[in-house]
């Protein structure tokens, strides 16, 4: 029932979908990035009158590469906090970003070591396009 699928552009990372509504308008996936393991930069498409939301908790661990950018865009700002430790001799990470992918470009470098796995909640909001009076 639930499997890890490849990831778009196939470039390493997998996609298990937890759950995916277009009634509710919002999914849910565990993303798992390994060693080779990319993201080109890019923005996902949402329909006309909507904006995607998207808040990602992070867990890592023997990481090095796999990181996370989001560009600026001051019209939708970037969330986010976390904390990385060590336990027996392994550097870990966990962390939460909410970001506008459709909004922000956005890519995760090459994994040279370690795991990444993301727990990732999205959602579709009505867009509040901004006008300029004349």
């Amino acid at each position: 029932m639930f499997k890890f699928k490849n990831g778009r552009g196939g470039t390493g990372y997998k996609v298990l979908t937890l759950f995916s509504s277009k009634l509710l308008k919002c999914d849910c996936h565990i993303i798992k990035y390994e060693v080779d393991s990319f993201i080109d930069e890019h923005v996902d498409p949402a329909p006309v009158g909507y904006v995607h939301k998207r808040t990602n908790v992070v867990l890592g661990w023997k990481l090095s590469g796999g990181i996370f950018n989001i560009a600026f865009n001051e019209n939708y700002p970037t969330k986010g906090a976390g904390m990385s430790w060590e336990y027996n001799d392994n550097d870990y990470e966990l962390y939460y970003q909410t970001f506008y992918p459709s909004e922000c470009s956005h890519s995760v470098t090459k994994v040279f070591s370690g795991k990444r796995y993301v727990l990732s909640f999205g959602r579709l909001i009505k867009s509040i396009a901004k006008t300029e009076s004349l």
